[in-house]
């Protein structure tokens, strides 16, 4: 039991020293592709509707009454938003904007729509 306990320290000591791998994030601005890729995406209506209003995707997701999923892939996949009537009705309340000013897409990059 002791030559065990010998060899895992071993081995977990080796890998602490030269097989971690290095962090380099604190002297080099590293970012992943899916925060490469939102940044360079253009912003949907309905995201730019929702960061006016100053609303989190989690917040207008539990007012809506759906997964925080379903509003990401609404804004970032270019979805049409599918709502029930009374979601509409909270969302408009929501954003501030009365539903007959909403532009006839939200899933359009904001800039289309401008």
């Amino acid at each position: 039991m002791i030559l065990t306990a010998h060899v895992v320290y071993g081995i977990g000591a080796f890998i602490n020293r030269f097989l971690r791998p290095l962090d380099l994030s604190a002297s080099y601005d590293i970012m992943t592709v899916e925060q490469k890729r939102q940044q360079l995406a253009p912003k949907s209506v309905l995201k730019a509707l929702r960061e006016n209003a100053g609303l989190s995707q989690e917040q207008l997701a539990v007012y809506l009454g759906i997964a925080v999923s379903t509003l990401r892939r609404w804004e970032n996949e270019g979805m049409e938003p599918s709502m029930t009537r009374n979601q509409w009705q909270v969302f408009c309340q929501s954003i501030g904007v009365s539903f007959d000013a909403l532009p006839q897409s939200l899933a359009a990059p904001a800039e289309a729509n401008a």
